[in-house]
């Protein structure tokens, strides 16, 4: 009777596919796309779809030549919609005409324009018929032939925006997860201390192996921390009896699917206390792909064999001194020109805390450099054999596929990566089980607007910067229909901070007695009453402050507790902010300041666009005193220059 596996209940890994050559039917091609720089990808493309359709199979070479170079798997599902949408076009046109279409030759005036015609009542008729142009493009028609597209492109819904709650609530859990990393490595590290052999011919106890320094000694010097098949450690190498010693074992603290806090037994437990597993690395992709405002193929063509970040001299407000990097990664939706080398997109990131995405991405690059080490190992030891079995072939071609991926992680049969999931159209069930258990959408381009969601919470400026980095276009209008929404919420908070003011500037009967009362009954306690009235409280934009030892979560970056607020960044529409009668001397000297910035700004530095949103921000304040405390205001400051 054949023994049950001490493994534990895990699924069967596939065999990858080896990425030679593959055969080419005579009703389909083969793709090569570009995940990335230096990744190809070959995928089948099926034309049996079509075979009825003779000016399809006929521009074979044609399409393989213009159109299916370098397109990922989404860009071949569009593509199979356009030729369906093609095919089914030259079925009805041969039956208006009353003649075949088979070549390239028999396409004419007549039957490009009558596609005009067949898709005017369509839905998605814009995107259709530019499908067609695109592909009589690629078969060689001339343009001055091809149907000019007559209707506007509908525009492009927003998208619904996750409340902050629910992003602070999935952050929060990440974070937790995080956690759970930080403390397993060093427990590893204690345990690598104080470990010794635990087996009796070496002069081990009756309970050593009860204890998880002596296992983890073990896993340390006699599998040197090997990622070995299980069957190769038992049958080929002889360690069965230290095998059975791990068995049913405690290894490293892990979460499972529930969110609950276990311990993964067996020796793929203890391999866990060295090498990431998926799940281990769910967290960091959340945390990364909340923050970073790209899309998750983008994240994943970060490589450990090239430079990946870049400083960035930027430094937003006039008290905030923290370090600024962009992140490159490399363009892998939507490029324009597919035969080209992808382009690099850049998002900016904080240097110093470390739940950011330039902390996060260097914790991962040294906590996956042993398992890096032992890819290079394995390929090594794969490339000295005279010969390989199949199943060797797949796994050195799945090797060199990811060693030099950033996110590689352990399964229980062989390495991979998060880019080699993203290559097959996946994202793996740790990561889709993860973003359920934080109450996120499954769907990972959605995170990226999520991103910008929570960019908010850290001040405009920074969603600003980020908005701009990472896109050379800023009048394209799918980038800006999703986040006008997240300007616009930022735009309303500071606008009622405004209008709170203008009962303070405008009022006729000025007095203490009147203004304590009017903040009164904005809801400001006595104390914070105080707070704003005294002069000790004054920011850089003249304005009072009723807590100025306890900011905003949304303005307190930076700012240690029961310490001053560092920022100082009330314009954009701190609510412990109120303007008076006395604060428009300072509004309008901030004013002159941020102009003269602006006019002297380099285009390079990207802060153009931050200081414009200040400045149009200053200018509606200062709109609300009246015209006479304005001119009055400007003498003042003009005898204080003289002076």
């Amino acid at each position: 009777m054949a023994r049950k596996t001490r493994l534990g209940n895990f699924s069967k890994i596939k065999p990858t596919q080896p990425q030679g050559p593959q055969e080419v039917g005579l009703t389909s091609l083969t793709v090569v796309s570009q995940q990335g720089r230096g990744r190809s990808i070959e995928r089948e493309f099926p034309f049996d779809r079509f075979v009825r359709t003779p000016l399809i199979m006929n521009s074979l070479p044609a399409l393989r030549r213009e159109v299916l170079r370098r397109k990922t798997p989404n860009s071949l599902k569009q593509l199979k919609g356009f030729l369906r949408d093609f095919a089914d076009y030259v079925s009805y046109y041969e039956g208006l005409a009353e003649r075949k279409v088979i070549t390239v030759a028999d396409v004419d005036i007549s039957f490009c324009h009558a596609a005009v015609d067949y898709f005017e009542l369509k839905p998605g008729r814009v995107a259709r018929l530019r499908g067609t142009r695109a592909l009589l493009t690629a078969l060689g028609v001339d343009k001055k032939l091809l149907p000019i597209v007559p209707w506007e492109d509908s525009p492009t819904a927003p998208r619904k925006l996750l409340e902050p709650e629910v992003v602070k609530k999935a952050t929060g859990m990440a974070k937790n997860d995080v956690r759970v990393i930080f403390r397993r490595l060093k427990e590893a590290d204690t345990l690598s201390k104080i470990g010794h052999d635990p087996r009796r011919e070496n002069g081990g106890r009756l309970r050593d192996w009860q204890k998880p320094e002596c296992r983890y000694w073990i896993m340390e010097n006699v599998f040197k921390f090997e990622a070995r098949r299980f069957d190769q450690l038992r049958f080929e190498l002889g360690y069965n009896s230290e095998l059975r010693g791990l068995e049913k074992k405690p290894g490293a603290e892990y979460v499972d699917i529930d969110g609950c806090l276990k311990r993964h037994e067996g020796w793929l437990g203890h391999q866990r206390w060295r090498f990431p597993f998926a799940g281990d690395l769910a967290p960091f992709l959340v945390l990364l792909l909340l923050r970073a405002s790209v899309n998750a193929a983008a994240l994943s063509t970060i490589r450990t064999n090239k430079k990946w970040y870049v400083p960035c001299p930027i430094k937003l407000g006039a008290n905030r001194h923290e370090d600024f990097v962009y992140i490159l990664c490399d363009k892998v939706r939507g490029r324009r020109k597919p035969n080209k080398r992808p382009k690099v997109v850049r998002f900016i990131s904080e240097a110093t805390h470390w739940d950011h995405p330039f902390r996060l991405l260097k914790f991962i690059e040294a906590w996956t450099l042993p398992l890096r080490k032992e890819i290079i190992r394995r390929i090594a030891e794969l490339n000295s054999r005279p010969s390989l079995t199949l199943q060797q072939s797949d796994e050195l071609a799945t090797l060199i596929e990811v060693k030099n991926d950033l996110f590689i992680f352990k399964t229980e049969q062989q390495i991979s990566s998060f880019a080699r999931d993203i290559n097959s159209g996946k994202i793996g069930r740790a990561l889709t089980a993860t973003l359920k258990r934080y109450g996120l959408p499954t769907n990972i381009r959605y995170l990226r607007d999520v991103g910008l969601a929570h960019t908010q919470r850290s001040g405009t400026s920074l969603l600003i910067l980020r908005i701009i980095a990472q896109h050379s276009n800023l009048s394209t209008s799918r980038l800006y229909a999703r986040r006008e929404q997240l300007i616009a919420r930022q735009e309303k908070m500071t606008t009622a901070c405004f209008d709170s003011s203008v009962e303070l500037i405008r009022a006729k009967k000025f007095s203490k007695k009147n203004l304590r009362e009017s903040l009164t009954r904005q809801g400001f306690n006595q104390v914070q009453v105080e707070n704003l009235v005294s002069a000790d409280n004054v920011t850089r934009f003249g304005n009072g402050c009723a807590d100025p030892l306890n900011p905003p979560k949304h303005f307190a970056f930076g700012t240690e507790k029961g310490q001053p607020c560092r920022l100082q960044d009330c314009i954009d529409g701190c609510p412990n902010a109120r303007w008076f009668r006395q604060s428009l001397p300072f509004l309008i000297e901030e004013l002159g300041k941020l102009e003269h910035e602006l006019a002297q700004a380099a285009l390079e530095s990207y802060l153009t666009s931050t200081l414009e949103v200040r400045i149009k921000r200053l200018k509606t304040l200062i709109a609300r005193w009246p015209k006479d405390a304005y001119d009055k205001a400007l003498n003042t400051l003009a005898r204080k220059a003289a002076a």
